[in-house]
């Protein structure tokens, strides 16, 4: 069942309106090339260590990454690795060759760590041991996120011929799936699934084909069990949700006229669709790294 479209603000200047509170956490974000990256609510990035896609553990003192590595024969390998939160203490956590991690979700007390490989989803402690296999599909999983109690893994799918992009849900103990999004034909893809702090909501990132060449990407929120289905806002990607529940973090972009780039910003908004805001501005200065880009709050 669709829920009306929800209305949204205009952006607000960098730092006005609505700001998240002080005691809010850093954004974890990956910024090319490849650095994980810490946002903090004035805007400040600080550079934590070298890696990609970055998930805060529950506590947010450590950060699970993936970082690219080779074999003694040159093949490219990509692990899961551990790090606290200022990058000083660095620990690798798996050891898969050319059986790459590819995605990554974090959550539940004690945390779970989550990841997608090319055999399917597995589960494993902070530790590194205990791994399971949770889903088998076979390379299929886009992205994925744990849930907050642990108990629950959402995960997106590539189109496939018959089946387009959807995002799926499937509980750990039991191995049960239930569908919270299913796709259409029109249905680009569905990326970057973020649980609300309650497990009620799912937000994700969904691309729509509109014909042609054009193409819709946007915010959206879905139930887990699929019942409910709410759009947050346009021209957007890469969600996060706070761990207040209060504010969603994403991407958004725009093309910079004079230059006639394409530039990202990141910006925040609640989960009602109001008090819509940008945290750090298109224009950067030059020399600056590029943009950032896998929020994790």
């Amino acid at each position: 069942m669709l829920v009306g479209v929800m209305s949204f603000l205009g952006l607000m200047p960098v730092g006005c309106g609505g700001s998240a509170a002080p005691s809010q956490p850093p954004i974890a974000a990956e910024r090319c090339c490849p650095h994980v990256v810490l946002l903090r609510s004035d805007g400040t990035v600080e550079e934590v260590t070298e890696g990609v896609e970055p998930r805060w553990l529950p506590g947010h003192k450590q950060l699970i990454f993936k970082r690219w590595g080779e074999t003694p024969d040159g093949q490219a390998t990509q692990d899961l690795w551990i790090t606290n939160r200022n990058g000083t203490v660095t620990r690798q956590l798996t050891f898969n060759g050319l059986d790459q991690v590819r995605f990554i979700g974090v959550g539940g007390h004690p945390p779970l760590i989550a990841y997608a490989d090319d055999f399917g989803i597995w589960t494993m402690t902070v530790n590194g041991r205990d791994r399971h296999i949770i889903v088998r599909d076979h390379g299929i999983a886009n992205a994925l996120a744990v849930s907050p109690d642990g108990s629950k893994i959402a995960f997106a799918t590539n189109s496939e011929p018959g089946h387009p992009a959807s995002l799926h849900v499937v509980n750990v103990l039991t191995k049960r799936q239930t569908i919270a999004f299913r796709g259409t034909i029109h249905t680009c893809s569905v990326n970057s699934p973020t649980w609300s702090p309650d497990s009620r909501w799912i937000a994700f990132a969904l691309c729509t084909n509109t014909g042609g060449l054009n193409l819709e990407n946007g915010i959206w929120a879905a139930t887990p069990n699929g019942g409910r289905l709410r759009q947050i806002l346009m021209n957007a990607y890469s969600p996060a949700w706070s761990p207040d529940g209060e504010w969603i973090a994403f991407v958004t972009q725009k093309e910079i006229t004079k230059t006639l780039e394409q530039r990202n910003a990141v910006g925040q908004i609640r989960p009602d669709g109001s008090d819509k805001e940008l945290l750090t501005p298109f224009e950067r200065n030059p020399g600056d790294p590029g943009p950032l880009e896998s929020l994790s709050w």
